[in-house]
């Protein structure tokens, strides 16, 4: 494992000397670099302690590289850029979904398949932790509809799980309540985000401070502070 995090180490950094705007270069980290842990998940056995470890790891290079400056809002990293996130891959999150459906279609296919009926009970006797996926997920988001557990089931509980964290913090929890007042428009305000560029309403001064430019009479007062308060 040592080798795969090291190999992922070198691909960020060497994508940390592109010009690549932040959308682009949080793609190219996801598809090009902690994509390689996609070959290895459900080949090895990782507790789900060992998947935060690389996610802190990751999160640790990226604030070395100033490619994140905002360490202690950790859950903004994995969020959607359209949700007011960077996009960032979680390797805990994708090893979650990788896991579940890897359980279930050696259970689906266990009666009419010799070979993935063994690798079942190999997997199922040594207690690995994708033998009981379904159930740690269930205790970790707190799951109660156990019928509809599936993959967008799963990335949901991930998003609410994320902003649930997020919501608990006093300071950075002020731009994510705004989100559900209704004068808050969501995707016009996340745009720059999905896009890589700023708004014309939005300019950075060279005292280093960014200011927001927004009519009065168009926004609220809790737009404003969703603006303003995205670039704390």
């Amino acid at each position: 494992m040592d080798s795969i995090l090291g190999n992922v180490k070198e691909r960020i950094t060497m994508l940390s000397k592109t010009k690549l705007n932040a959308v682009n270069l949080f793609h190219a980290i996801d598809e090009h670099a902690i994509s390689l842990y996609n070959y290895y998940i459900g080949l090895i056995n990782i507790e789900p302690h060992e998947f935060d470890c690389i996610d802190r790891q990751i999160r640790q290079l990226l604030t070395t590289l100033r490619l994140h400056l905002k360490p202690a809002n950790k859950e903004r990293l994995y969020l959607n850029r359209k949700s007011l996130g960077r996009g960032l891959a979680s390797v805990s999150f994708r090893s979650e979904l990788i896991l579940f459906q890897f359980m279930k279609s050696l259970e689906r296919q266990s009666t009419v398949c010799l070979r993935r009926s063994g690798i079942l009970r190999v997997i199922q006797t040594n207690k690995w932790h994708m033998a009981t996926i379904a159930g740690f997920l269930v205790s970790k988001y707190a799951i109660l509809d156990m019928e509809n557990l599936g993959v967008e089931f799963i990335k949901d509980a991930q998003r609410k799980y994320l902003l649930k964290n997020i919501n608990c913090k006093m300071l950075h929890s002020v731009l994510f309540k705004c989100m559900d007042e209704q004068n808050v428009d969501l995707a016009t305000s996340s745009e720059w985000l999905s896009k890589g560029n700023k708004r014309k309403e939005i300019i950075f001064s060279k005292s280093g401070k960014w200011h927001v430019r927004v009519p009065a009479e168009s926004f609220s007062h809790f737009y404003e502070v969703f603006l303003y308060s995205l670039f704390l």
